[in-house]
């Protein structure tokens, strides 16, 4: 399939900039630790709508992410893009949020577009690996980015990156990542639709011991007005890459292009059905309008709320007790695998 026809390639950030400036609505947000570059975010759809974050190039020498996304998001402002009907529903009723380089010096300083390992590079002016910050908080791009994401409260987020051919997950193309339990059902939808089109083997990440630290573990942990969860994910594709003097490619330039703009395609899919599957309802005492699945229980001295995924399965149980019992909260989390299996339960006294 080649549903994308093109090929990443690399320019200078003054050059990515200009293409940046033709899209219909875009701002800067910040600038970043150099004070050299500014950052952009883009927008896309209807502003008053719910928001889909996404987040490219945060390692700088994953100068990929930024050559095909830039172009695909185009396509959507353009409204030129091969899918239509998906096309016209996100615009229609979402908001995209799309920051195309978080990392402009890192991207705009890379010596050899090739290199097998380019570390000074894979960070920020102040050599700081920003996909490690976001716990710390120690960078201006961190702080720019997290106050984009509570000005805005995304319901989903995807984080655009590429790996190279010689990493510890050397056999395997592309990567999808996920920080929940709860929205695993949604990462083996994306990985069941980016195999069906490349044709490839994806490799699934699960929860990673440095999440809190990430931009995707980040967003995972946030709240928004529109789902009960935000769903956040990665996405990762392997990239030509010099080794003893040789360029190997798994992918080419052209299947980069194209399984990237896929991936994008397949994520705003995903999201909006996610959306649909999850959206906070007008009226949370019967949220299906039909009353077949019980979501508040009345007794003698408590009220039991009753928050349910994509699959309807219980997910969170909120009991407020009255004044009897000193007006005190318990909430229950029930943490589920992708079979809607309970794998861990956590229950504690809130405020």
């Amino acid at each position: 399939m080649n549903d994308f026809v093109g090929e990443v390639e690399y320019v200078k950030y003054s050059e990515l900039e200009k293409d940046i400036r033709k899209f219909s609505d875009y701002e800067v947000f910040g600038k970043d630790s150099s004070n050299e570059y500014n950052l952009y975010i883009i927008h896309l759809g209807d502003k008053n709508k719910p928001k889909i974050l996404i987040t490219s190039n945060v390692h700088g020498v994953e100068w990929h992410t930024a050559s095909y996304s830039l172009k695909g998001m185009k396509m959507l402002d353009d409204e030129t893009h091969p899918y239509k009907d998906m096309m016209n529903r996100l615009l229609n009723n979402f908001h995209v949020l799309y920051v195309p380089v978080l990392n402009p010096w890192g991207y705009d300083n890379v010596n050899d577009i090739y290199a097998q390992f380019e570390n000074i590079h894979y960070k920020n002016y102040n050599n700081v690996d920003i996909n490690r910050d976001f716990e710390d908080v120690t960078q201006i791009e961190t702080k720019n980015m997290i106050n984009v994401m509570k000005k805005y409260k995304p319901f989903a987020h995807m984080d655009l990156h590429t790996f190279q051919s010689e990493y510890q997950l050397a056999n395997q193309n592309i990567v999808i990542g996920n920080e929940r339990d709860d929205t695993v059902i949604y990462q083996n939808r994306l990985s069941d639709m980016m195999e069906s089109y490349t044709n490839q083997k994806v490799h699934q990440w699960k929860k990673q011991p440095l999440r809190d630290k990430m931009v995707r573990g980040y967003t995972a942990n946030q709240s928004n007005p529109y789902t009960n969860v935000t769903l956040s994910l990665l996405s990762e594709l392997v990239k030509p890459t010099r080794i003893s003097g040789e360029i190997k490619r798994k992918l080419s330039e052209a299947q980069i292009f194209d399984f990237g703009n896929y991936f994008l395609s397949a994520f705003f899919e995903l999201a909006m059905d996610y959306y649909d599957e999850n959206k906070v309802p007008d009226n949370p005492d019967d949220p299906d309008g039909s009353g077949e699945y019980v979501h508040k229980i009345e007794m003698e001295h408590k009220i039991v709320h009753l928050t349910r995924n994509g699959q309807k399965l219980v997910t969170k149980v909120l009991e407020e007790y009255d004044e009897t019992c000193n007006n005190m909260k318990i909430e229950t989390t029930i943490n589920r695998n992708s079979e809607g299996i309970a794998v861990t339960i956590d229950r504690k006294e809130i405020n």
